[in-house]
């Protein structure tokens, strides 16, 4: 076994748990974006603002992925090469 073990890939930088999970930001932003459309006046005009930010979250890659540490609730970004190795790792 010369390769790392999945959960021997990403720690938490705050505690240095190795449970960790994704975060999907564009769907929290989406889903934000939804329950402000509701509000008005002010959902009126912050909804299609969050709609748009979580649009082009999906369309434009940030080359990082938001992990969030199951421990501590500490959110955190990895680069996308290593969350693919992460993800290769646990198959």
């Amino acid at each position: 076994m010369s390769g790392k073990q999945g959960q021997q890939i990403i720690h938490c930088p705050k505690c240095g748990e190795n449970k960790v999970s994704m975060m999907p930001i564009a769907l929290i932003i989406f889903l934000s974006g939804g329950c402000f459309v509701w509000i008005p006046i002010l959902g009126w005009i912050v909804a299609p603002i969050l709609f748009l930010i979580a649009i082009i979250m999906w369309v434009i890659p940030t080359g990082k992925v938001f992990m969030r540490c199951e421990s501590c609730k500490h959110g955190f970004s990895v680069p996308k090469s290593e969350y693919k190795q992460y993800k290769e790792a646990i198959k």
